[in-house]
């Protein structure tokens, strides 16, 4: 989305779609872990990972935050396998995180395109002159600025 734009109704219905398939995804990967305690303790350290390496790398700087954005990325690997892993091993696990994947993956793209310019929907339809007459000793007033404005 561009700076200073606005998204549509259905661009946010759209997102509001997405975030709530990510919310169902994760959840539905909890339950099944609990099914599989390896596959659950699997997925915790890799989000531990994840959230470890993501905020030093926020707080580092140079090549150090790229070794932090490398083990974010362990970290997502070890999360997001464990998901794969647990999805494999349910009969339709995997066609399930396959589509969800796919259906957020397509909401939140089109949540993020065609935006409308803000510029466009606030432009004045004419001009405005706010004047404070006791500004500056009252030199606006004495010079009729409102009236020469008008």
């Amino acid at each position: 989305m561009q700076r200073g734009s606005l998204p549509t109704g259905s661009q946010r219905f759209a997102a509001g779609v997405s975030l709530l398939l990510i919310v169902v995804i994760s959840v539905a990967a909890v339950v099944l872990a609990f099914m599989n305690l390896q596959s659950l303790l699997a997925a915790w350290f890799g989000m531990a990972i994840a959230i470890l390496g993501f905020s030093a790398a926020l707080k580092s700087s140079g090549s150090a935050r790229a070794v932090f954005r490398g083990v974010t990325a362990v970290g997502i690997a070890v999360f997001a396998g464990s998901l794969v892993w647990l999805a494999v091993s349910s009969p339709w696990g995997l066609l399930a995180l396959v589509v969800a994947v796919a259906i957020v993956g397509f909401l939140g793209s089109y949540a993020l395109k065609q935006p409308v310019r803000v510029v466009d929907l606030l432009a004045p339809k004419h001009p405005v002159l706010f004047v404070n007459p006791k500004s500056g000793g009252g030199k606006a007033e004495k010079a009729d600025l409102a009236a020469i404005a008008a």
